[in-house]
Formats: C-alpha cells, structure tokens, sequence
C-alpha cells in the first residue's frame, strides 16, 4: 500500500520516526550483524522515507528473519503496525523486542500502553505506562501524556460506588 509522501510523515511522526530518533546509528552498524540483515534493514529505510508500507514491512521481516535477537527491526516492525493500526501485530513484535532487552526502549511500553488504551484493557495500560514513567530520561511531554493515560486507567479500572 502506497501513501502519499506528506501523509506518511505525519503519520510517522509520532511512530518510526520518534522510535527512529532512539536507535543509534552504532546499534543498527553494530559489529557482527549479518551482511543481508544490514542490508534488508537499510531497505526498509529507505522503503519508509519512500512511504511503501508494505515493502518497508517486507524488509524490516527479512532482517528479523536473519537476525531474530536484532532489536531494530521488531520496533521498526511494531512501529510499522502501530502506524497502520495493526495493534495486534504491533504488540506481538514490541513483545519480542522486550522478551530480548525489557530496558531497551521505553517507547515500546508507551506504545503498548497506547495499545491497551484503544483495547480498553485498563490494567495492563497501568502496567505499560507505569514502566514508561519508571524510565529516568523520557519526554516531557510523553510524560505528562501517560500519567494522565495511568490516571484515567486507574479511574475506569476502579469499582463504582
């Protein structure tokens, strides 16, 4: 599925490009990645800069398939389904990404946060952007954002009078 060049950014924004912004260029060259995995990766770079969902997904699936402990590709990969509002494919792949390193990235608890949030499942939405908030160095404004979504959780999840 093609998307127009200036909707794909904005849609990106806050998805691959906030998680882009996370993952260094020293983590994604790191010595002792495999020559095709690199390459499938760069591809769904470039697959996403272009606005080519589905060939970005092709890739960013070709280089987990070579290197299955690459954080990288699972965010790119949950990112991608977040973006599209695949929920259920985004959780299964920022799962693995925390199954692998659980203090890599606390945008995926934020994003699974989100994901709870838009599944109404209240307790995990606690959980998610409880361990969001746990982490020292986050955004600001990401930081106002999931203690007003823990509160409102914590409200909707709590007994009626």
């Amino acid at each position: 599925m093609l998307v127009p060049k200036c909707i794909w950014y904005f849609m990106m924004t806050l998805g691959l490009i906030a998680l882009d912004a996370c993952l260094t260029s020293a983590q994604v060259n790191a010595p002792g990645r495999k020559k095709n995995a690199l390459k499938s990766f760069a591809a769904g770079e470039k697959s996403v800069g272009e606005g080519s969902i589905d060939l970005a997904e092709k890739h960013f699936l070709k280089a987990y398939r070579e290197e299955p402990q690459w954080l990288e590709p699972l965010i790119k990969l949950g990112a991608l389904y977040f973006e599209i509002q695949d929920f259920e494919q985004s959780a299964i792949y920022f799962e693995k990404a925390l199954h692998i390193d659980s203090l890599s990235e606390p945008l995926i608890y934020f994003k699974l946060g989100e994901i709870a949030m838009a599944k109404e499942n209240h307790p995990i939405v606690i959980d998610r952007f409880s361990r969001f908030l746990g982490f020292d160095r986050i955004n600001k404004s990401l930081r106002e954002k999931a203690e007003k979504y823990v509160r409102d959780a914590n409200f909707l999840n709590s007994d009626p009078p």
